[in-house]
């Protein structure tokens, strides 16, 4: 089941989990004794009708528990689903009832869905000027829809072929949201990226990920490059890779990355000042600036945090050129691929021996956690601290968060978090207890993992 949001599909199934028998597991009873004169009976029951059940005569044994529901079973619609346990004794007991959603039935877009653009911009194209006095950027009104719900992901695109991948923005509707004409807005960075024939399109698709219903395409002309100049893309110096993408290894940039500029003054005039851009502006990790390294050079330094906050992303790196007649030229785009950050490392703990990690040594003083300093690290940079090993209860896998700390210091051994007893006290004895820790460098987006730390926790 999908998390449950506010206003959203109670306990929603993907499609995915739809389209083939699904697999209910059970937690294993107590008192279970099983024998061939006195068996034990487990039936499941979906919309008060029994699906199957299961019966054992001999051990019951985790592997066997669970029963699946067929797909014709699964209509759209909210489902009921419980199980009942009756053991050789005669005593027998109903789990509480659960209740699923199914949904399966995608959004439906009227046969002329189109974003709907000012006239203007229609008959003549988005020029630099339309762009100039709108707040460099096109907005536009996308087609009302049926069948709309809370979590509806609504995405729409600017490509210079009908149906292109070029995704310029989408928003996670809410229930007021959903089904409703809603206005978009196409980034002038975008546009002004490449003139010529263009085409905006809209796609819905809800939470349950049935098929994407995408809209028809609106042909626009970009006419937003100010003269036929042609700037070619910017190159990252400690990047590998060709002039239009590269590559970054971002351990090779822990002191920050340096983004170069055409030294060709037959390109750009020594008049001509520069901006350079780490990523589409107001997006995440995004950076810029007109401050060269070094005067009259064409060098840009781009600060370590922003190198550190797109590990694992692709961006798009470029630069504008503002022209002695007061316009701004494009260069061509630069896409970049920034790695993961690795060498992240093992953590230590100091009431580990050995291997081994006693509760008791927890009685007086909690466990400290630590690492050494990793690259990227920064003050303030958000840690985290769970704990992952067999229920001591249940025998089921248990993960515990213990806590979320900050950085407060970024060389030698850094303090990550600490955990007592009590937390402990959760877990089964002599099996590893995996201490684990994340920090985040894209403000909490993803969570990067440090080597982890499985001592054999005894009492």
């Amino acid at each position: 089941m999908l998390p449950n949001i506010t206003d959203g599909q109670h306990n929603l199934l993907p499609m995915d989990a739809t389209s083939e028998p699904l697999r209910v597991e059970f937690e294993m009873w107590k008192n279970s004794e099983p024998s061939p004169q006195f068996p034990e009976t487990l039936t499941l029951y979906w919309d008060d009708t029994e699906v199957d059940s299961r019966t054992w005569e001999t051990e019951v044994l985790p592997e066997e528990l669970f029963i699946l529901v067929p797909v014709e079973r699964m209509g759209d619609g909210l489902h009921t689903l419980y199980y009942h346990v009756k053991l050789g004794d005669g005593n027998d007991a109903t789990s509480i009832v659960q209740t699923v959603t199914v949904d399966k039935t995608p959004p439906v877009l009227p046969a002329m869905s189109y974003i709907t653009f000012p006239p203007e911009v229609v008959s003549a194209g988005v020029t630099d000027k339309y762009l100039r006095e709108n707040g460099d950027e096109l907005k536009g009104t996308t087609t009302a829809y049926e069948g709309g719900n809370a979590g509806d992901l609504l995405i729409w695109y600017w490509d210079t072929v009908p149906g292109g991948p070029g995704e310029v923005g989408r928003k996670t509707l809410s229930k007021a949201e959903a089904g409703q004409p809603l206005q978009i807005s196409i980034p002038g960075d975008s546009i002004r990226l490449k003139d010529g024939p263009h085409f905006a399109y809209f796609s819905i698709q809800d939470r349950a990920q049935t098929g994407v219903q995408r809209g028809k395409d609106q042909p626009l002309i970009a006419k937003a490059t100010p003269g036929p100049r042609t700037l070619p893309p910017p190159t990252l110096k400690e990047a590998e890779g060709g002039a239009n993408a590269s590559t970054l290894r971002p351990n090779m940039a822990t002191s920050g990355a340096t983004l170069q500029v055409t030294d060709s003054e037959e390109i750009i005039d020594p008049g001509e000042t520069i901006e350079v851009f780490w990523g589409l502006p107001g997006s995440r990790g995004a950076f810029s600036t007109r401050t060269p390294i070094e005067p009259g050079k064409r060098a840009y330094h781009i600060p370590p945090d922003k190198v550190a906050e797109q590990a694992g992303y692709t961006l798009t790196l470029y630069y504008k050129v503002l022209q002695l007649d007061g316009e701004w030229a494009p260069s061509n785009p630069h896409t970049l691929k920034v790695d993961r950050v690795s060498d992240m490392p093992t953590l230590s703990c100091d009431k580990t021996n050995g291997g081994y990690l006693s509760a008791k040594q927890l009685l007086d003083s909690p466990a400290k956690v630590s690492a050494k300093a990793w690259p990227f690290i920064a003050m303030g940079q958000p840690v985290k601290l769970e704990l992952y090993g067999l229920d001591r209860s249940t025998g089921g896998n248990l993960r515990r968060p213990i806590m979320t700390t900050a950085v407060s210091s970024t060389t030698g051994e850094v303090q990550i978090g600490t955990f007592s007893k009590a937390d402990v006290d959760y877990f089964a004895r002599l099996e590893p207890l995996h201490i684990l820790a994340y920090t985040t460098f894209d403000n909490s987006l993803t969570w990067r993992a440090f080597g982890v730390l499985k001592p054999m926790l005894t009492d």
